[in-house]
């Protein structure tokens, strides 16, 4: 049912086959690794044979893919590297495993095509029925669910930045969400649910409006952001941008844009103790002096609502974003959630 470019439903492909580390090949790597620094005596080798790119290691009885990748990486969720590089889903005490100290698989590229990080773009989240300008709770724990069961895993927005940049690896089916808001159901609804199923989000704030009444509340968001969520900006009052009222002075509408973009930041540094280096548009829109001045300011990237999923040469100052319609259906959501695309890399 769909096209040579498309999504990745549950898992991709594996990896080539001659990529897995198969005994013969575990055993190649020891001999070079050593080779490359001494030799051990004889007997049982040592639990972990390490190189500037490539760790060896005895699994043992405590041990799950989730250690390894803190131990050896830095980072439980890279637990992804191990598992691809070995071609396993689980490990038992006596294994021997290859890890990766480096991406292995850079920008998600592979013989058969190339990876691609669908943004989702939710709207407002309400507790009962939804209408055409929300989506009902309901609804939003019903996908929720679906991406559970099918394996998407989102990453954070500086997991993203690196992937871009060609620095980090990310699994397979990996995803972000976001919201646009600083309303309420952001904190009380979206965010114990998202928390339910083990995900995280970024959250775009226009940062005058924190804190009054029906919104939330600095304390909150610091909340968020100690759980692993993302708090970006998106101007201070959350409007367009690009709009320029007929006789406005061409100095004075720089000004405004400057403060639009560079008080969000200083707000949330003062706040929550953060640098805040990733930036919603307002209603999507964007132009050149907008970037010129994200990128004078230091944001990492900007974010657009022009459907489409991103692989790593995108314009990172102009990342896609699908906002998923009002009482979307999983059939909807399947169809915002590319993760790769077919194209002969050989």
């Amino acid at each position: 049912m769909f096209s040579k470019s498309c999504a990745y439903k549950t898992k991709p492909k594996p990896m080539n086959k001659n990529l897995h580390f198969r005994p013969a090949m575990i055993l190649f790597w020891i001999l070079a690794v050593i080779g490359c620094g001494g030799r051990w005596l004889p007997g049982s080798p040592p639990d972990v044979i390490r190189s500037d790119h490539l760790a060896i290691v005895t699994v043992k009885a405590q041990d799950s893919l989730q250690t390894l990748a803190q131990t050896h990486l830095g980072d439980h969720r890279k637990a992804h590297w191990i598992a691809e590089y070995n071609g396993v889903q689980k490990i038992k005490p006596g294994m021997r495993l290859a890890i990766p100290l480096k991406p292995f698989l850079s920008g998600g590229l592979r013989p058969e095509g190339y990876q691609t990080v669908p943004v989702l773009l939710y709207p407002r989240i309400v507790a009962d029925g939804g209408t055409e300008r929300s989506l009902s709770a309901g609804t939003f724990e019903n996908h929720l669910q679906y991406l559970n069961t099918n394996g998407y895993s989102t990453v954070s927005l500086d997991r993203l930045a690196a992937f871009f940049n060609l620095e980090d690896q990310l699994p397979p089916n990996a995803f972000v969400m976001t919201f646009d808001s600083a309303e309420r159901w952001v904190y009380d609804l979206a965010y114990p649910l998202l928390k339910r199923y083990g995900y995280t989000a970024a959250v775009f704030i226009p940062t005058g409006s924190v804190g009054n009444p029906k919104n939330i509340t600095w304390a909150e968001l610091a909340e968020m952001a100690a759980a692993g969520f993302d708090i970006g900006a998106s101007g201070i009052a959350a409007r367009n941008l690009t709009n320029v009222a007929r006789g406005t002075d061409p100095e004075a509408h720089l000004k405004e844009l400057e403060a639009q973009i560079s008080q969000p930041q200083k707000a949330i540094a003062q706040h929550l103790k953060t640098q805040c280096r990733y930036f919603a548009y307002p209603e999507g829109e964007t132009d050149d002096m907008i970037i010129a001045l994200l990128k004078k300011h230091g944001y990492r990237a900007g974010f657009t609502q022009q459907r489409g999923s991103n692989p790593f040469f995108v314009d990172t100052y102009k990342v896609r974003r699908s906002l998923l319609a009002m009482q979307g259906d999983a059939m909807q959501l399947r169809q915002n959630l590319t993760t790769f695309v077919s194209a002969e890399l050989r």
